[in-house]
């Protein structure tokens, strides 16, 4: 928990693990027999698996929202087939898991943000940008993203568009949210926030 990587993917492997009984005690990735590494490394990567699929389920999603249908296929096909995207789905611990979480919240943004505010889909983009945090901390810029869109698309001139945004009581629930979540898996940020400062190994956040 003392990396600048956030503790959501690790916590959901353990769950698993412990729901399936494959811990056996307290081993290690790099201590445990192989009989104990054999099924970790069977979970993760069907949890990779999901995540890559999630992925192209919402990059379909999110251009579909702002493009339409046909761009929503080419886009899922640019992916799909990436290199880099699929180089980075092979690694569970983070760059998945973030991709996953960071489009299916925009997404969830732009469905907040269109028609009359509904306070689910608001409370929905804060969980989704909160998880997004508890993979990579900077996921939580996209709470920004989230301001800047319902500013855009409030009626009315420059001023209105800030004062509706500013008072909107389902963004501030939203950013409550995405707080909290960060800080239930990361309390240490309140009991420690000295490591926040520290540059002593190559995972700190200060580094």
């Amino acid at each position: 928990p003392y990396t600048s990587y956030g503790t959501l993917p690790p916590y959901l492997l353990g769950g698993l693990l412990r729901l399936f009984d494959l811990r056996q005690g307290h081993q290690t990735l790099t201590g445990g027999t192989p009989d104990f590494r054999r099924p970790v490394y069977y979970v993760a990567r069907i949890l990779a698996v999901v995540f890559s699929l999630g992925v192209l389920l919402f990059a379909a999603l999110v251009t579909r929202q702002l493009y339409g249908p046909w761009p929503a296929v080419a886009a899922t096909g640019m992916v799909a087939f990436s290199p880099g995207a699929i180089q980075q789905a092979h690694f569970f611990i983070n760059d998945g898991p973030f991709a996953l979480a960071s489009l299916a919240a925009l997404w969830a943004i732009l469905r907040a943000c269109e028609g009359p505010p509904r306070w689910r889909r608001f409370l929905l983009a804060g969980a989704l940008i909160g998880a997004s945090a508890c993979i990579r901390f900077h996921g939580g810029f996209l709470g920004l993203a989230f301001a800047a869109v319902l500013l855009l698309r409030s009626p009315g001139g420059l001023v209105q568009k800030f004062r509706a945004t500013l008072t909107e009581s389902r963004l501030w629930a939203a950013g409550g949210i995405a707080i909290g979540l960060l800080l239930l898996l990361h309390p240490y940020f309140l009991t420690h926030p000295e490591l926040l400062s520290r540059k002593k190994y190559v995972g700190d956040v200060a580094l």
